[in-house]
Order: C-alpha cells, then sequence, then structure tokens
C-alpha cells in the first residue's frame, strides 16, 4: 500500500501533470464564468486530445476543468444573478444580494474557499473509500456486474428528476445506440444497414460532443433568435484587498463542513449530480446554523453551502466509477470514455492491476483543488471579466472546435456526421424533455451489460438462475426491482392526489 501511494505521488508531481492541472483549472473557470458554455461542454470538446495523452494526465486536465468550471459558474451567478452552470443555481440567490451590497469580492472568495473545501473533503472519502468498495467488489463475476448495471439504471431513472417514462426510454435509446456494430460474440453486423462505417460502431467521442455540447450551442442559438439570451444585469462590481479573512472562514465551518458530506453521499449515488447538491446544501443552510434565518438576504453561508455540496460532488462521483465501473454523471462518464481508450477497465480489479495508478488519479483531483485555490484567489477578479464576453463571438470557435474533434478521431468525415446528427437528436431531447445523461450512461453501459450478461449465461449453460442463486446478483437484483415499484408506487400516489385535487377544486 505504502509502495503504491509513493509511486502515485511521483507520477502526480510530473511537471506535466500540474502544467495540465493548472491549465484545465483556468480554461474550467473562464468556460464556467460564460454564460452559455460550461466545463461539460469543454471536456467534451477536449476529449479528442486525450487520445494522444498519458491516461493519468487526461484525467487528471478533465478533472481540473470540471473543478475550475463548477467554481467559474459561480461568478456570473454572483456577479450578474445568471448562473453559469446548472450546480451555480443557488449560489445565485445570496451571491447576487452580496454584489448589490458591495460584496461581490467578499461572496467570490467565499464560493472559491467552499468549493475546495467541498472538493478535498470528498476527495479525503474517496482516497479511504474507495479502495474498500473495491475489495468488498472482487467478488464479482459476469452475473455481479450484470445486476449491478441494471441495478445502476434503475437508481439513474429513480433518482433523476425528470419525467421517468421518458427517462426510461432516453435509456433504452442509449443501449440501442451502444449496440450499433459487430456483435462481440457472434461476429455479425448489428443496425449497420449496409454500412462499413456503422459495422465499425458509434465512436464515444463524437457522440459526446454532440449530445453534451453542440446541442447546447443549438438551444442558445434559438435563445438568441429570440432575444431571450440573459444578460448583464448592471449591478455594479467591487474588489476590496481584504475581502475575506481567516476569521471569517472559520466562522463558516459547521456550514462547510454539512454541505461537503451532503454533497459528497449526493456524489456516490449515480445520477443526482451537482444541481442536486447545491439545493440540499442550502436547505440545510436554511434549516440549520446561527445565521440561517438571514439565509436568502445575501449572508455568506447562502453561498458557502451549495458550491461546497456542488463541488464535492465532482470527486464523490468517482467512488462508484473507480471501484465499480458505474459513472455518477456527465463528468466521471467522459472520464470513464477517457479510461476505456486507454485500455484502463475500471472496476474492483484496477486496485489490484493498477493500484498506483488509481491512487494518483485521486492524488491529481486534490492537487487541482488546492491549486485551484491558489489560482483563483488572485485572478478573480480578472476571470470575472470574461463573463461579458459575447456568445456570438463564443459560438464559432465552439462549433469548429467541435467539428475538428469529431474528425480526429479516425480522420473520419463520417464521425462529424455522428456528431451533428447527435447535436440535432440532443436539442430535441432537449426541448421535449428527455434527459440526454440518461441516454448516455444507456449507450456506455449498455454493451458493458450485454457483455456480462452473455457470459453469465454461458458460464450457466442459458439457465437464468445463476442470477438468483449467487447472493450479491441478487441483492442487487432486488434493490433494483424495489425500486421500480417504489417508482410505480409514488406515480400512482401522485396521480390519485392529483385526482382528488381535482375532486376538491370542482
Amino acid at each position: 500500500m505504502s509502495g503504491m501511494l509513493v509511486d502515485a505521488l511521483g507520477i502526480v508531481f510530473q511537471p506535466i501533470n500540474v502544467v495540465v492541472a493548472v491549465l484545465g483549472i483556468m480554461l474550467g473557470t473562464i468556460l464556467g464564468a460564460i454564460p452559455g458554455l460550461t466545463a461539460t461542454m469543454g471536456i467534451a470538446l477536449l476529449l479528442p486530445i486525450t487520445y494522444y495523452m498519458n491516461p493519468i494526465t487526461a484525467i487528471i486536465l478533465l478533472t481540473a476543468m470540471y473543478k475550475g468550471g463548477l467554481f467559474g459558474g459561480s461568478i456570473t451567478a454572483i456577479l450578474f444573478s445568471v448562473p453559469g452552470t446548472p450546480a451555480a443555481a443557488f449560489t445565485t440567490i445570496d451571491g447576487y444580494q452580496m454584489t448589490k451590497k458591495g460584496q461581490a469580492g467578499k461572496a467570490l472568495k467565499v464560493a472559491l474557499v467552499a468549493s475546495v473545501t467541498g472538493d478535498v473533503f470528498a476527495n479525503i472519502v474517496l482516497i479511504f473509500c474507495a479502495g474498500l468498495l473495491a475489495s468488498w467488489a472482487l467478488a464479482f463475476g459476469a452475473p455481479e456486474y450484470a445486476a449491478l448495471i441494471v441495478f445502476s439504471f434503475a437508481a439513474i431513472v429513480a433518482l433523476s428528476r425528470g419525467n421517468l417514462a421518458k427517462d426510461v426510454l432516453a435509456m433504452a435509446l442509449g443501449i440501442l445506440c451502444g449496440m450499433v456494430g459487430f456483435d462481440s460474440v457472434a461476429a455479425q453486423p448489428r443496425f449497420s444497414f449496409g454500412s462499413a462505417h456503422l459495422a465499425g460502431g458509434l465512436e464515444i467521442v463524437p457522440v459526446l460532443i454532440g449530445l453534451l455540447a453542440v446541442s447546447e450551442i443549438f438551444l442558445h442559438i434559438e435563445k438568441l433568435a429570440k432575444k431571450t439570451e440573459m444578460r448583464n444585469t448592471g449591478a455594479e462590481v467591487r474588489f476590496k484587498r481584504k475581502d475575506l479573512g481567516l476569521s471569517e472562514i472559520w466562522g463558516l465551518k459547521g456550514v462547510l463542513l454539512r454541505s461537503a458530506a451532503i454533497g459528497t453521499w449526493i456524489g456516490t449515488l449515480p445520477g443526482p449530480g451537482p444541481g442536486l447538491a447545491g439545493f440540499l446544501g442550502y436547505q440545510n443552510a436554511r434549516t440549520m446554523g446561527k445565521n440561517h434565518e438571514q439565509v436568502g438576504t445575501g449572508v455568506p453561508e447562502g453561498v458557502a453551502a451549495p458550491e461546497a455540496a456542488n463541488s464535492a460532488v465532482g470527486s464523490a462521483n468517482l467512488i462508484p466509477l473507480l471501484s465499480l465501473g458505474i459513472p455518477g454523471d456527465a463528468e466521471a462518464a467522459m472520464i470513464l470514455s477517457v479510461m476505456v481508450l486507454h485500455g484502463i477497465t475500471p472496476g474492483p480489479l484496477l486496485f489490484e492491476q493498477n493500484g498506483s495508478v488509481v491512487y494518483a488519479i485521486m492524488f491529481g483531483i486534490l492537487m487541482a483543488a488546492l491549486l485551484s485555490l491558489a489560482i483563483n484567489w488572485y485572478m478573480t477578479k480578472y476571470i470575472a471579466r470574461v463573463s461579458k464576453i459575447s456568445f456570438q463571438l463564443v459560438m464559432p470557435v465552439v462549433l469548429i472546435t467541435a467539428i475538428a474533434g469529431s474528425y480526429g478521431v479516425n480522420q473520419s468525415m463520417f464521425d462529424v456526421y455522428v456528431m451533428v446528427a447527435f447535436a440535432i437528436l440532443g436539442y430535441f431531447m432537449h426541448k421535449f424533455g428527455f434527459s440526454t445523461i440518461a441516454m448516455l450512461v444507456g449507450f456506455i453501459l449498455g454493451p458493458m451489460l450485454e457483455n456480462s450478461l452473455r457470459t453469465a449465461l454461458i458460464m450457466s449453460d442459458g439457465s437464468f438462475g445463476v442470477f438468483v442463486t449467487r447472493p450479491l446478483s441478487l441483492a442487487f437484483l432486488c434493490a433494483a426491482a424495489l425500486i421500480v415499484l417504489w417508482n410505480i408506487w409514488a406515480g400512482l400516489r401522485d396521480l390519485r392526489a392529483g385526482r382528488v385535487r381535482e375532486v376538491v377544486s370542482d
């Protein structure tokens, strides 16, 4: 164990890893601070570059961008009441009130400290808990993996905040798209329609770029056309040399630790993401703490709570990814794709076969969090200026980058067509309330489920009894069934309550 930790530290502090962490933080912060852009979009656009990187360097770059983006989203939320990312929605409430009081610099530094606190807290949990989960999961075989993925599908849909039927359909569509290409067992093309390109399957990079990046561009083009794009509210922005002291930071310790714990818990669950964590953290601040009655009027607690919670998710969602191979959200799914592209299979065997790699990733994430504090503490007032960049100027650059990144996967225009097709699909999914994240998870995990299921059936000579005679697989299937039944019951309860309200109103 100690040998792996020493090796991991040696890998992390290689100059290239430190440089990409700094670049990732700065780029992510800038992207998060521009309304209409997100770090998720930036990660999707940078995926093709990771082909040519060491996997640890690539993952450090992507996670650093994600962490910078979460803080960057709070910049516009605080200064202009325009959340740069969905995760910063609840930061807007108190953050903008503080800006109107002339405390913009203080609010931004509170957000930064809270963001780093949530990151570090979740990283410590990640370092100590991921290995324990992996040790427990060493008993996994093909039946257990198949049952675990079924459970993950059920949990992702159950914990989503959208329409249940639409989320199920989106996930099913993702699974269907993941099945395009050669059958891994029978070596027969599926859903290729006679196309040699489709016979090779759909590349994950163009799919990700289309669904998560270009579809957002289309949505913002529509907003601009309708003149509904949010603008600068005109609040006066002031920065002071000493906006936040150590005594004030220490006074926030209670709300920081509670919110970090909430975000860590949410991050270990597949599906909810930083938006829900920010909401729960903010609600906690409104009900607990010495200043809870003032939350909502422009106090530091109202900024610290959602920021600590949503930032903790960024590290905690790697716990199920590294230990079980299950991505917790879109960013974890993209990190999973990078690992798969480099021949690294997340899961319990990862700790035995590549232990130093796992801990290098963990320490790299911790390094990125601390570098974010050091860089953004002094750079915030300069980075805040990018929030005034017109989206019309940024949009062409993003589109060109998306096209170049998709083409660069195989030097094929077919991948560009795939990216455009999934961008259009993602646009309509957003418009009609379908979850692109559910589809993405289905696309990534669907082939894994198929391989595990078929391997298990081969082991048992075609008998499905193998899934109920092994304790772990039975437990996961029972848990999935309970989730499904609970959702059905909740739907019927809401339907019955709606009918009662209709009768009362009549």
